[in-house]
């Protein structure tokens, strides 16, 4: 048997035919995706075009793209309009934002209702018609009759020395681009104005002279080689007055304005009208008063009602009424004791740039009495107030702040209450002192007892509280803590004692005083008191003798360990003429004494006070 390489005829027929066979079904699946894609994409793009012509004409108000005829039911024509702008020869259309579009051709316009449509816009590839959002989108495009081309003239503004034409060329496939312009009097002819080769379909003559008749001609060049023309013609009268007038009061910052509306005469077929803001057109008369109390532009026209076209108009933005409440920030008023508070009053009309009237003046008093204050570029106002008197959680001090712009809001109340101010001041601060037995101690005397020394001032309570602190005033002195203090450079504080009482329990010979402070920092010093304890005592024990030597022990009352100065032992014979060998804080030590003798033996301690006692 032979080995088979490759495959067979039939087999290689059998997979070409399933090729060619999921070809045939994917294909047009593909293609139909694409094409869908391209075409959603297509009239997302006209939708936008559509956008582009109603911002356009948001701004230019003056123009009009109006097409549609109105019939009664016995067919007569009662309205009709040619407005409307054809792709892409006219100048409208090359003025639209419209990126990322070739039209070709095509025509937009508004209907009867003021709703944009579109009719056979095309790229070439596809064609849309119909409204925003409601577009039908084909591949085959409606032929436009162009057979009847047309040129309309539309006055858009007319004032006492100027008259602005808008010249519309519709059914035509021609590119237009160039307009002729002619201007002439009605009743002398010959006194014309000709503007050649302008490429814009909007024109203003100027400098005319006002209440008169004149003839306008338009005539429009396309671009094609055969140099068609269009021409049309249309009259129109200059006014007597130069503008609608439009008077505000009162013209600085207030809660309402009231404006004066003062038209030009009109012709047949005029009305005077007027709008606030986005609300609805009003008619009106020749000298309208109207009273406003929130900001608006304020439009007034001179309305054409047989064309629908805006013969004048005049625009006013009123931008300084002011209604808004100015607002209330206070700073100051804190939690701790003080003898006194200022507090900061900052009164805003905005606190970012200037947005109203500004500031007049602050009351604190709800409204009784007002302040002035300082004002910044932005019109918003500061002041402040000191406050030096009691106010306590008994007797709080209040405030009711408030602030009033230029044109007289008020701001809603800021209530102020303070707590923390005591304004006590000491008269006196008496230092008194007593024996541990309770008799009095004067101040110099020497004791052999603890000392109390007691803080009296006057007044003897304050909002705030008391505190107390004493003072070393000269000598030293060791606190009950074991801590020395020395007053050889001046007065040193004891910090360990806070209370209105100072024991003074041990040997000392030193001057005191104390000091008492209120919550709020008010403070007075007391007089001083010499103090002097003199608790030293020494006991000779039972001696120890031998035939050369004695040893006297002894113990010493009163005193600190580290506070004596001097230990002192003595002998002799009928005098103490003779220092002992040895002396420490517990024994006194003679040596190299005589047998049979007697000896008078004196020990003396003396402390870093002065105190001292012998035995």
């Amino acid at each position: 048997m032979k080995n088979r390489n490759g495959f067979t005829l039939i087999e290689l027929l059998a997979s070409v035919s399933i090729v060619i066979i999921i070809s045939l079904i994917s294909i047009p699946i593909v293609t139909n995706t694409i094409n869908d894609a391209q075409k959603s994409t297509y009239e997302a793009g006209v939708n936008n075009l559509i956008d582009a012509v109603n911002r356009y004409l948001s701004v230019n108000e003056n123009i009009d793209i109006s097409d549609y005829k109105i019939e009664n039911n016995s067919g007569e024509v009662i309205k009709e309009k040619h407005f409307g702008i054809v792709i892409p020869s006219n100048p409208i259309y090359k003025r639209l934002e419209v990126k990322n579009q070739d039209y070709t051709g095509g025509f937009i316009y508004k209907d009867e209702n003021g709703i944009i449509n579109v009719t056979s816009v095309t790229n070439g590839k596809f064609c849309a018609s119909g409204k925003k959002n409601e577009l039908e989108v084909t591949t085959e495009c409606e032929e436009i009759n162009y057979s009847d081309a047309a040129l309309d003239l539309m006055i858009a503004k007319v004032t006492s020395n100027s008259i602005t034409v808008v010249a519309n060329v519709h059914n035509s496939n021609s590119r237009f681009f160039k307009y002729d312009y002619k201007i002439c009097e009605v009743e002398r002819p010959t006194n014309c104005k000709s503007f050649n080769n302008e490429h814009d379909n909007v024109h203003i003559f100027n400098n005319l002279l006002s209440k008169i008749e004149y003839e306008i001609t338009v005539t429009v060049t396309d671009t094609d080689a055969n140099g068609n023309t269009k021409s049309n013609s249309i009259i129109e009268t200059t006014s007597d007055s130069t503008d609608i007038i439009i008077e505000v009061s009162p013209k600085k910052w207030s809660l309402s304005k009231t404006i004066k509306i003062t038209y030009p005469d009109k012709i047949e077929g005029q009305i005077y009208r007027y709008k606030i803001g986005d609300g609805d057109y009003i008619e009106a008369s020749q000298t309208q008063i109207v009273t406003i109390e929130n900001n608006a532009k304020i439009v007034a026209e001179v309305y054409n009602q047989y064309n629908s076209q805006v013969i004048s108009s005049a625009k006013e933005d009123i931008t300084t009424i002011d209604k808004v409440l100015p607002m209330v920030d206070v700073n100051g008023n804190t939690n701790t004791w003080t003898t006194s508070k200022t507090i900061v009053v900052s009164a805003y009309d905005s606190k970012s740039v200037k947005r109203g009237s500004g500031i007049k003046d602050i009351s604190l008093d709800g409204g009784t009495t007002w302040m002035k204050g300082t004002i910044d570029n932005s019109g918003n106002m500061t002041t402040s107030f000191t406050v030096n008197q009691n106010c306590t959680d008994s007797s709080p001090c209040t405030y009711n702040i408030k602030a009033r712009d230029n044109v007289g809001n008020i701001s809603n109340i800021q209530n102020v209450t303070i707590t923390t101010i005591d304004i006590t001041r000491q008269t006196n601060l008496l230092l008194s002192a007593t024996k541990e037995d309770g008799s009095s101690y004067e101040s110099g005397s020497i004791s052999d007892q603890k000392v109390i020394l007691t803080s009296t001032p006057t007044p003897e309570s304050t909002p705030s509280g008391y505190t107390y602190k004493w003072f070393l005033t000269s000598g030293i002195y060791v606190g009950e803590t074991g801590t020395k203090y020395d007053a050889s450079n001046g007065e040193v504080l004891i910090e360990e004692e806070t209370k209105s009482t100072l024991e003074i329990n041990k040997n000392v010979n030193a001057r005191f005083k104390s000091r008492v402070t209120t919550g709020a920092g008010n403070f007075i010093d007391s007089n001083e008191i010499s103090v002097i304890i003199n608790k030293l005592k020494i006991k000779l024990n039972e001696e120890q003798v031998t035939t050369k030597s004695i040893i006297i022990p002894y113990t010493i009352d009163g005193s600190t360990d580290g506070l004596i100065d001097t230990l002192t032992c003595k002998y002799g014979i009928e005098n103490y003429n003779n220092n002992a060998s040895s002396v420490d804080s517990t024994n006194c030590t003679i040596t190299n004494l005589k047998d049979d003798t007697k000896y008078d033996i004196k020990v003396c301690v003396k402390d870093i006070y002065g105190n001292d006692d012998n035995e």
